[in-house]
């Protein structure tokens, strides 16, 4: 017998505007009738965000997410789009903060991670297009020999319209080392 294959519509539902609160933790308290419920201190069970952290989004956005990675890491490459829709959707209402955690077995992870430095040193705003770079060209870089990358990174900086000399210097000093 013919079997029918029913087409089911999936809707996605609008983003719903985050709440401005400040996480927190819930500490009990003997007595109270609500245990539990009585806010008591900020919850953070990561180091706080510093001026020398790469932040894309306002200070007060009442979402912050740290995002430990290595540029090389196929894993942290596929979270990279969804961080971009995250904050096509919620703009202001959400902070991303990058931190760099290289990994063992990637042999080029500093090296990206001292090109996506670099770059930052010429704008934060730099800093996140070579991150995008990095991560949406994994594929084309992940393989080449740490000659190639350099070469491969001094053209993608071209492109994006960094001042090459600047990000040359800044690329291979101490001052950007990750």
């Amino acid at each position: 017998p013919a079997t029918e294959a029913a087409a089911t519509a999936v809707s996605t539902p609008e983003a719903t505007p985050l709440p401005q609160a400040t996480p927190t933790k819930l500490v009990a308290n003997v007595g109270d009738p609500m245990p539990g419920c009585k806010v008591e201190e900020p919850l953070s069970i990561l180091p706080a965000v510093k001026d020398t952290d790469r932040a894309d989004g306002p200070a007060n956005a009442p979402v912050t997410i740290i995002e430990y990675s290595d540029f090389q890491c196929p894993y942290c490459a596929q979270l990279e789009p969804i961080l971009a829709k995250l904050k096509q959707t919620y703009g202001d209402n959400l902070r991303l903060i990058y931190r760099y955690l290289p990994l063992d077995g990637h042999d080029k992870s500093k090296q990206a991670a001292d090109a996506a430095e670099a770059a930052g040193q010429q704008g934060n705003d730099q800093f996140w297009a070579m991150y995008t770079v990095l991560f949406e060209q994994q594929g084309t870089w992940s393989g080449f020999t740490a000659d190639q990358f350099d070469s491969w990174v001094a053209d993608q900086a071209k492109s994006l319209g960094l001042d090459t000399a600047k990000f040359a210097t800044d690329y291979k000093s101490d001052a950007v080392a990750a």
